[in-house]
């Protein structure tokens, strides 16, 4: 809570910075200002050039002047707010890293998946080393890691995808 009341002063100081420079407030003296050009009935306009612009206050650059303190000021408290807000507490700091620990997790469920994952030896390695099953009507393969079934009593027929309960490809491993 004490963090979330912080980041909101920071930003509220940043926002009012910022709408101040914008209309060019935040000035230290108090004059008035007059008005810079004095209205004339005139016939003819005359295109405006430099040499007959009248000068306009440089109001902007005062602001900028009596607005540097001010900015150097609310910059540097929101930069030490932002600081205390992004600061570990206590409880963090005294906790060690563990990053062994998601490698360890990770390592786990690659030992478990591998235990599920049926092994199968082949019938006939030399001549084909896929080959898993054989019986009269069909046979069984295991080719990148899936299980495929290949009809004998019907060779014209496209060999079977094996797939488990939830119909997805059934795994295979063979072992030497």
């Amino acid at each position: 809570m004490k963090k979330l009341i912080t980041l909101g002063a920071i930003l509220a100081l940043s926002v009012s910075t910022v709408v101040e420079a914008k209309k060019g407030g935040m000035r230290m003296s108090s004059k008035k200002s007059t008005p810079a050009v004095q209205t004339k009935p005139q016939t003819q306009q005359n295109d405006a050039t430099f040499n007959n612009t009248p000068p306009m206050p440089n109001a902007g650059a005062q602001a900028a002047q009596s607005n540097r303190l001010g900015n150097f000021v609310t910059g540097a408290a929101a930069g030490y707010l932002l600081s205390e807000v992004l600061a570990p507490n206590e409880a963090q700091a005294q906790q060690p890293a563990t990053q062994a620990e998601p490698m360890a997790q990770l390592n786990q469920q690659v030992q478990t998946a591998a235990q599920t994952i049926p092994s199968f030896k082949a019938v006939d390695p030399q001549n084909d080393p896929n080959l898993i099953e054989k019986t009269p009507g069909y046979l069984r393969y295991c080719l990148n890691g899936v299980q495929y079934l290949v009809s004998t009593a019907n060779p014209q027929l496209a060999p079977t995808l094996m797939v488990d309960r939830q119909n997805a490809p059934a795994a295979c491993v063979i072992s030497q």
